[in-house]
């Protein structure tokens, strides 16, 4: 595979990785906002404590 079309490979996996984990923290925004317990969206993001999804 050339460097030019490596170089565009890596930079769009990056590009969707990045998209999606966007998704991720969307997602936990709104369950938030729309009044659901910090405790249930700390789990369902799999974080050890309430605060670190609280701090993101």
């Amino acid at each position: 595979m050339s460097p030019l079309l490596n170089f565009f490979n890596d930079w769009f996996t990056q590009l969707v990785l990045r998209r999606f984990h966007d998704l991720r923290h969307t997602h936990a925004t709104i369950m938030l906002e729309i009044g659901e317990n910090a405790k249930l969206v700390s789990e369902r993001l799999g974080h050890s404590k309430v605060s670190i999804t609280l701090d993101t």
